[in-house]
């Protein structure tokens, strides 16, 4: 894929997030990154790929702080029948673990790591240990990796959920959310966690009796004391009777049994509804 550029970022004190585009498929000879070729005529074709309406691929990457990491692909490959790629390189020696229920990886520095794919059950995976040759040491000295490799043929999206595994934590559930036959985002749940994330390529609007959203990207984190709710790009979002509109800020209110509290620019433009 062309390499692209940010459209959106935030940072809340529960979550960062941060979402950019890969406008194009990239062909045989053509350059990925445009300053591989300083010439001038690349200048035109830089434009064209910065006002692309309909990016190949929308990416977002959520930091869900201390528990766990969403990256997320949502691709539109205009009906094109061709295999997609998805590669991880961890920095362990081994792993425990299957496509359809997740891996543990073993960690080399200590700390250990889940990660899940929910919803490629029509893909392949490939496991190999990959030599890191640092310039300068000799091979003896440096580590190896393990690479991941998943293809998958014409996929919609492709979701990773990434979570560090201390000694007494425990792993997650995840599964994609899906409305009208396309996929809006993940559920991710386990011990402590039932999260609602909304990751979409263009404006949604969903409802299933408890929550409701309208936007594309929306987050909702249940915790034993604190709901939150958060809108990074969206009108409304809305759980278990309280519904929090954005007038067009990102924003992350924290519904807690002492109050509710505000993170936004304009913490006063909020708009928060709550059921008695």
């Amino acid at each position: 894929l062309a390499a692209g550029h940010m459209e959106r970022f935030a940072s809340f004190s529960n979550l960062d997030f941060a979402q950019g585009v890969n406008p194009d498929i990239v062909k045989p000879g053509e350059p990925v990154y445009l300053s591989d070729n300083c010439h001038h005529s690349l200048v035109e074709l830089a434009k064209s790929r910065f006002a692309e309406k309909n990016p190949v691929n929308a990416r977002s990457v959520t930091w869900i702080k201390d528990e766990y990491v969403v990256l997320h692909d949502n691709l539109d490959l205009d009906g094109k029948d061709i295999p997609v790629f998805w590669h991880l390189q961890a920095v362990a020696d081994s792993h425990m673990g299957i496509l359809d229920k997740g891996y543990i990886f073993k960690g080399r520095f200590g700390t250990d790591f889940q990660v899940l794919l929910p919803g490629l059950e029509c893909a392949t995976d490939e496991m190999t240990q990959q030599p890191s040759v640092e310039y300068g040491k000799p091979e003896e000295k440096c580590f190896s990796m393990r690479h991941l490799q998943i293809k998958i043929q014409s996929p919609d999206t492709i979701g990773a959920i990434i979570r560090p595994l201390s000694k007494n934590r425990k792993t997650l559930k995840a599964e994609n959310i899906e409305s009208n036959c396309l996929k809006i985002g993940m559920s991710v749940y386990g011990d402590g966690i039932n999260d609602t994330l909304f990751l979409a390529r263009k404006e949604i609007t969903y409802s299933d009796g408890r929550i409701s959203f309208k936007g594309r990207y929306g987050m909702i984190l249940e915790r034993k004391d604190c709901l939150s709710l958060i809108i990074i790009d969206g009108e409304y979002i809305r759980c278990n009777g309280v519904r929090i509109e954005s007038q067009g800020q990102q924003t992350c209110v924290h519904i807690r049994p002492d109050g509710i509290s505000v993170e936004a620019a304009n913490p006063e433009k909020v708009r928060v509804e709550q059921n008695a």
